[in-house]
């Protein structure tokens, strides 16, 4: 076993970090290492029920009906048409017609 993959225990108080005194760019590097640390042994996160639940949901539509999704070239293809790019909607006027609220960009 890597002394990465060693199981660690603690048995003294681990040292505590004021992170309200930590700058921004100190607490998103603190974030990101944490985040790491955790995603090395995912099985080690204990799911809720919930979360159990809706994967199982996911993977029986999944075993039922397939891949469902859509094709990388129709997407490409709906980009270079005449699209809005915000929310694909087809565009008939300088505005989206479903929003009206964001510009076409051209």
């Amino acid at each position: 076993m890597s002394a990465r993959a060693k199981k660690v225990r603690y048995t003294e108080p681990m040292a505590t970090i004021d992170i309200a005194s930590l700058s921004l760019e100190e607490r998103l590097r603190l974030l990101d290492e944490v985040w790491e640390s955790l995603s090395r042994t995912p099985e080690a996160i204990p799911l809720t029920e919930a979360q159990q639940g809706e994967l199982d949901r996911r993977l029986n539509e999944l075993n039922r009906e397939g891949p469902v999704g859509i094709p990388w070239d129709v997407v490409l293809s709906s980009l270079r048409s005449n699209r809005c790019r915000s929310c694909m909607h087809a565009r008939t006027a300088r505005s989206c017609p479903l929003e009206g609220s964001h510009l076409i960009k051209d």
